[in-house]
């Protein structure tokens, strides 16, 4: 998993697919050390909405 995230380039991107793999507290914890301030699901969804994706179905 870790191997796969790290291999996305953009950090958003990685911390939507944090997210949606189940993730989100490591997500949290990404965007945190990262200085990407996200303190719930509803900024991450709000960050994954202003890149324009969407989760898988």
């Amino acid at each position: 998993f870790w191997h796969k995230a790290r291999t996305i380039g953009e950090h958003p991107l990685r911390l939507w697919f944090m997210t949606r793999a189940g993730f989100r507290d490591s997500a949290l914890r990404f965007g945190r050390e990262q200085g990407i301030l996200l303190s719930s699901q509803l900024n991450l969804q709000a960050l994954a909405e202003q890149l324009g994706l969407r989760p898988g179905k």
